[in-house]
């Protein structure tokens, strides 16, 4: 139960229940409460992993056989439109080009953002590594989409791998995976985290005391049926 690194602003309405609750708890307590969903194929590029945030949405579109002047890439728009605790998260409809580097990443951490999720490559990961931003995409590569497509969408609905996520959503990732889940059920998802937070502590506790742990999973932990839940 590692504590979140990007602690959530002011402005997700409970701080104190996030505080110590990670994408792996949320995911757990969403998954219980029957809402959200998660994301599998976007891996942590640099060490940093945790973060719990809102969405911030974007697009690219990429137009393989086109040319658009680099000036219409867009990136500057997408990064100023983000607020304190944001995670950026940026459809590139999983095409393996870079749609960021570091520089970009560099003036996200210093606006205050929580991370930076991309649906496309990233460049510069070692760079990146030392910034110390959670930065999630479908893997490293070297060749840019630069030239061949623009940001568009900023605030648009994303689907990634089946998934629809709204700007303003929770989202929170690890080097599990990324949950995200609509606002308007998150009080519902952390209700169910803390829950599953309170066993995990108690179990642990047991553990410590040399308890048996099938004894303390039958008394903490058996669940009955749970509902299935989008892309979990």
């Amino acid at each position: 139960m590692p504590a979140t690194a990007t602690i959530a602003p002011a402005d997700l309405a409970e701080p104190a229940d996030l505080a110590d609750i990670d994408a792996y708890t949320l995911a757990d307590g969403a998954r219980r409460a029957g809402i959200g969903a998660v994301l599998h194929g976007l891996k942590p590029q640099s060490s940093a992993a945790q973060f719990i945030g809102r969405a911030r949405t974007a697009r690219i579109d990429y137009r393989p056989h086109g040319q658009i002047p680099l000036a219409e890439y867009g990136t500057g728009a997408l990064l100023e439109s983000c607020a304190p605790g944001d995670c950026l998260l940026l459809d590139g409809g999983g095409i393996m080009l870079t749609a960021m580097g570091d520089l970009a990443v560099h003036a996200l951490h210093r606006s205050g953002a929580a991370a930076a999720i991309i649906n496309a490559c990233v460049r510069d990961i070692e760079a990146i590594e030392q910034i110390g931003l959670p930065v999630f995409a479908r893997g490293p590569a070297i060749t840019t989409m630069a030239g061949r497509a623009k940001i568009v969408g900023i605030g648009d609905p994303v689907t990634i791998d089946g998934v629809t996520i709204n700007n303003g959503d929770l989202i929170a990732g690890c080097r599990g995976g990324i949950v995200a889940i609509p606002w308007q059920d998150r009080t519902r998802a952390l209700t169910e985290a803390r829950r599953v937070l309170t066993s995990d502590q108690q179990m642990l506790a047991g553990i410590e005391a040399g308890e048996s742990f099938s004894t303390l999973w039958a008394k903490h932990k058996a669940l009955p049926s749970l509902p299935s839940t989008q892309g979990n």
